[in-house]
């Protein structure tokens, strides 16, 4: 096996994924350009051939060009999702402001490779209730039925501003989004609010896995699983120790999620120590811990 060390010309690359001719790959991360930069990051092409990489920006998202300018409160703008689609080969992807406030804007934008953007919809107006723009957390390609799914969420809902929400979408191609399910969930408190640690979608695509923990050391989790043919949530599961990561048995039949007991966990993307490996039968709506040290904790990798 030959190895190589490529150097992508930017700050950091985030989420490299490989096109379908294996011979290129894409990712975001930021540019490396003189200030201002007018976004915090941008979506690069990396292309490998006769033994060499060369790196292109696939954007060179601007504000002004975008007509975003009137409505940016912070410095920056960001990208904080995105993911390829093989049939339309374009890459969809969230755009919104380096910085929530009540006045800020998240769009779902697209782009095919040669940086042809697309507006796709308005996401912060989704949710009226709110002060808040409702944000896109993950974008997922279902490859059971080729569609996109939205994970978005929505802060500071009711009266008193304590309730989040997060809302499964499915996007409609020059139709925007269908909101398929939503699902409330109050905070822990004023100081202590539960966020979203882990999204997965099951292998046989029919199910997503959530897991929701405190931002407290020691504070509750959630289990939600939704179920995509049926449009409803099929699992909710308080825990007694937050909720980390979550990750899919092969056959879909059971969702199997991390614990840990002495730290808050780390949120998306990121692997920690944990003290505890639970399995949630779906089917038969039963869980059993596969694995616990409350002393010593550990790692658990997976073949993703």
């Amino acid at each position: 096996m030959n190895k190589s060390l490529i150097s992508f010309n930017t700050s950091y690359a985030i989420d490299v994924q490989w096109l379908d001719s294996n011979s290129e790959m894409w990712f975001y991360g930021i540019p490396v350009c003189g200030e201002p930069c007018s976004a915090f990051n941008d979506l690069f092409l990396a292309q490998y051939a006769d033994e060499s990489i060369t790196v292109s920006p696939i954007t060179r998202l601007d504000v002004k060009e975008l007509g975003l300018l009137d409505q940016l409160t912070t410095k920056y703008i960001f990208i904080d999702s995105a993911i390829y689609h093989p049939l339309e080969q374009r890459i969809y992807f969230s755009l919104g402001e380096a910085e929530i406030n009540p006045s800020g804007f998240e769009f779902l934008y697209s782009t095919d490779l040669d940086g042809n953007l697309r507006l796709e919809t308005d996401i912060a107006t989704l949710d009226l209730q709110s002060q808040f723009p409702t944000q896109i957390i993950q974008i997922i390609y279902n490859p059971a039925d080729n569609n996109l799914y939205l994970v978005t969420y929505t802060d500071g809902i009711g009266s008193d501003s304590l309730i989040g929400r997060i809302s499964l979408l499915r996007l409609i191609q020059d139709q925007g989004v269908e909101q398929l399910y939503t699902y409330d969930f109050n905070r822990v408190d004023e100081a202590t609010n539960r966020f979203i640690t882990s999204i997965k979608l099951s292998p046989d695509g029919q199910y997503f896995g959530i897991g929701l923990s405190s931002s407290a050391l020691t504070g509750v989790g959630n289990l939600v699983v939704f179920d995509l043919p049926q449009s409803r949530l099929l699992i909710e599961q308080e825990t007694l120790r937050q909720v980390c990561e979550v990750f899919w048995s092969e056959d879909s039949t059971q969702v199997i999620y991390t614990q840990t007991d002495n730290s808050a966990c780390m949120g998306r993307f990121d692997n920690q120590p944990i003290n505890r490996l639970v399995a949630y039968d779906v089917r038969a709506n039963t869980s059993q811990v596969l694995f616990e040290d409350k002393e010593t904790p550990f790692f658990f990798l997976t073949g993703e």
